[in-house]
């Protein structure tokens, strides 16, 4: 890893620090995983037009933790979410929609 590398890594566990929230991740019947998440509500999914065709939460991840899969149940507090796919990953974090 570079030294950029190095410095995003850290900024990361900072910016999670600081903005996440604690939560549990688990994968079928696997015991859940304690996992640190940052929660943005109501993100405007844009259509082919530019056009707002979807409001939804989405969640990220620090990749050492967990990286989401379709399917994961995710437990923030006493609310329990499925994730719905998947956005992206950008080597350090990962980025996925929830369900509902």
């Amino acid at each position: 890893m570079s030294a950029f590398d190095d410095a995003m890594a850290a900024a990361d566990v900072e910016l999670f620090a600081f903005f996440g929230t604690a939560a549990t991740a688990q994968r079928g019947v696997d015991a859940a995983v304690p996992v640190t998440v940052v929660v943005d509500r109501n993100v405007e999914i844009l259509g082919e037009y530019g056009q707002v065709v979807q409001r939804v939460d989405r969640i990220s991840l620090r990749n050492s933790e967990w990286i989401a899969q379709q399917g994961d149940v995710i437990v923030i507090g006493v609310e329990s979410r499925k994730v719905d796919k998947p956005l992206d990953d950008d080597g350090l974090v990962n980025r996925a929609v929830l369900h509902g």
